[in-house]
C-alpha cells in the first residue's frame, strides 16, 4: 500500500466516525389528542441518523397540578423527515427536547414545545363493587385519573349477562357510588357473574371503560309443585315432583316424616329430617315403620338456605308387615314336668298383634292370644313334659300378616323324686354287692388252699 492509499484509509474512518452537528428546526405538522407529527431538520453529518430521542415534561390544561412526564422515540413516517411523537396524552402542554443519534454519537436535543387537543377521559379508578344479597350489587369509584378536556359530563353505566348487554344508565358528573337492584329488584338475577362496566364522558365523548365482575349472592328456591305420594309396601314409598327452577341451582332436599304408628298406644309421632342429594324429580323412601300414617314435606335448599316446604297432598299409610322377635324370652319356673315361660312383645310390632305362636321340643305346638295393652307382658305354661329333659322353646308373634322370627330359650325340666332315689341307692347296692363278692371269693380262695395242703400229706 502506498501512501495516498494510507490517506485515503484513514480520511474515510475520521468520516465514518464523525461527531455529528447540532439538531435543526422541529416543526410541527399536526397535533391530535394523542400523536404529534412533527417535521425535523436533521443535523449536519455524513452518518446515518440511527434514531431521534424524545424526552419532556407535560402539563395538564385541565388542571395545571397535573404533570406528566414523557420519555420516548421518534417514529419515522413514509414522508421525507417527517416523524411522530406517539402515546401523548391529550389536552396536555408539552416540553421536550428532541437529540439525535449516529454511529459518531449524540447530538446536543433541540428544544420543542406543543399543546395536544381534548380528548376523552380515561377510565375511572378504583371501581368495585360490594354484593349487598340477592338482588343488589353496591358500585363505588373514583374520578378518572386524565380529564382530558374542561370539565367532565356524565358517567355510563352497563353491564353484561351471557353475552346480553343491558341499557346504559347515566349518571351525573359527581357520582361516586351507586347500588344496581335499588330501583328494580328484577334488574339483577341471584347467582349470576355480572360483568359491570364504566366509563366516563366529556364534551368530547365517553372514555375507555373500567370493568368488573360480581357474582350475586343466592336467593332461596321456590317450592316444588306437583308433589306426589304414594305408599310402597310397609318400609317404603314413591315421591314424585317438578322442579320450580330459578336462576340459582338446589343443591340439596330436605325431607321431613311426621308419622303416628298406629300399632302403638303411647305417645307414637314421630319426626324425621333427612338431607338428598338433589335429583331430578323422584325419590324412593327406604326404611319406613310398617302400618304407619305418614304426613310427608319436601323443601328445596341451596348456599341460601331452605326455601319454601310443600306437603303431599294427602297422607300416606304403609302396608303391616310381620313382627320382629319378641323380646326377654326366658324361663322363669320349673318342675319335672312344667316349664313357665315369660317374654315381652317385640319392640317392632308392625300392626295389631293378634296372638303369639309357641313350640317347644320336637312337636310342641301351642298359641297364645295377643293383649294390647300397655304392658305386653306375657307367660305361658308348658305342661307334659318328660322329667330331666332340655327343650328348646321358641316364641313367635304374629299379627294380621303373620308370624315374624322366633325369640329361642332352651328350658331344663327337674329330676322326679325315685330317679333321685335311685340315683342314691343304685350305687350303694353296687358297692354292697362288690364287698360281698370280694368276702367269698377270699374264703373259697383260702379253702381251696387248704385241701390241696391236706393232699401233699
Amino acid at each position: 500500500m502506498d501512501m495516498d492509499d494510507g490517506e485515503a484509509a484513514t480520511t474515510r474512518s475520521s468520516t465514518a466516525n464523525q461527531i455529528p452537528g447540532d439538531m435543526g428546526d422541529v416543526t410541527t405538522k399536526e397535533a391530535n389528542s394523542t400523536n404529534i407529527t412533527v417535521t425535523v431538520e436533521p443535523p449536519e453529518t455524513t452518518c446515518e441518523v440511527l434514531r431521534y430521542d424524545v424526552e419532556g415534561i407535560g402539563v395538564a390544561k385541565w388542571n395545571e397540578n397535573i404533570t406528566i412526564p414523557y420519555k420516548g422515540t421518534l417514529v419515522k413516517s413514509l414522508v421525507g423527515n417527517t416523524y411522530v411523537i406517539p402515546d401523548v396524552n391529550p389536552y396536555t402542554a408539552y416540553t421536550f427536547n428532541i437529540s439525535a443519534t449516529t454511529a459518531g454519537g449524540t447530538t446536543n436535543g433541540v428544544p420543542y414545545e406543543e399543546e395536544t387537543v381534548e380528548g376523552v377521559p380515561s377510565e375511572p379508578m378504583n371501581f368495585k363493587a360490594t354484593v349487598l344479597d340477592s338482588r343488589r350489587v353496591r358500585l363505588t369509584w373514583d374520578e378518572p385519573e386524565f380529564q382530558n378536556g374542561d370539565q367532565l359530563d356524565e358517567y355510563y353505566l352497563s353491564y353484561e349477562l351471557l353475552g346480553m348487554e343491558s341499557e346504559e344508565i347515566v349518571l351525573r358528573k359527581t357520582a361516586k357510588t351507586y347500588t344496581l337492584g335499588d330501583e328494580d329488584p328484577e334488574t339483577l338475577l341471584p347467582c349470576q357473574t355480572y360483568n359491570i362496566r364504566l366509563s366516563a364522558s366529556n364534551e368530547n365523548g365517553i372514555g375507555s371503560a373500567a370493568s368488573l365482575s360480581a357474582k350475586i349472592q343466592a336467593e332461596k328456591p321456590n317450592a316444588v309443585t306437583r308433589l306426589r305420594c304414594n305408599a310402597d309396601g310397609p318400609h317404603s314409598a314413591e315421591l314424585t315432583w317438578n322442579v320450580n327452577h330459578t336462576t340459582c341451582r338446589i343443591k340439596y332436599y330436605t325431607i321431613s316424616l311426621n308419622g303416628n304408628i298406629l300399632w302403638s298406644e303411647t305417645s307414637n309421632t314421630l319426626v324425621n329430617e333427612t338431607n338428598i342429594p338433589p335429583n331430578g324429580g323422584s325419590l324412593t323412601l327406604t326404611d319406613l315403620i310398617a302400618d304407619t300414617i305418614y304426613n310427608i314435606t319436601l323443601q328445596p335448599g341451596n348456599d341460601a338456605g331452605l326455601g319454601e316446604a310443600k306437603s303431599c297432598p294427602q297422607q300416606i299409610q304403609t302396608d303391616p308387615d310381620v313382627p320382629g322377635k319378641p323380646v326377654g324370652l326366658n324361663v322363669t319356673d320349673r318342675t319335672k314336668s312344667k316349664l313357665e315361660i315369660k317374654w315381652l312383645a317385640p319392640e317392632m310390632r308392625n300392626g295389631i298383634l293378634t296372638s303369639f305362636k309357641i313350640t317347644w321340643g320336637d312337636n310342641g305346638e301351642d298359641s297364645v292370644d295377643a293383649v294390647n295393652d300397655t304392658s305386653y307382658v306375657y307367660s305361658y305354661s308348658i305342661e307334659d313334659l318328660d322329667d330331666d329333659k332340655i327343650y328348646g322353646i321358641k316364641v313367635y308373634a304374629g299379627n294380621v300378616k303373620g308370624f315374624g322370627p322366633a325369640a329361642s330359650e332352651d328350658g331344663e325340666t327337674e329330676k322326679s323324686h325315685l330317679g333321685a332315689i335311685l340315683g342314691t341307692v343304685i350305687p350303694v347296692i353296687v358297692i354292697i354287692i362288690a364287698v360281698a363278692l370280694g368276702v367269698w371269693y377270699n374264703k373259697s380262695h383260702k379253702k381251696k388252699k387248704k385241701n390241696t395242703s391236706n393232699s401233699d400229706d
